[in-house]
């Protein structure tokens, strides 16, 4: 039973983590839409 109460914790800090790096990447997104736009050139980012 302890064997699958630690799984158990693992996964729930696995999908914790999982959601933090997800907002994080959300939010480096937003701020950097911009940024990355006038960088890469149009034909470039549509292929």
């Amino acid at each position: 039973m302890p064997a699958k109460l630690l799984l158990g914790m693992y996964g729930i800090y696995v999908l914790v983590k999982l959601l933090v790096v997800a907002l994080l990447g959300a939010v480096i997104v937003r701020k950097y839409r911009n940024f990355f736009n006038r960088v890469i050139p149009q034909r470039f980012r549509k292929n």
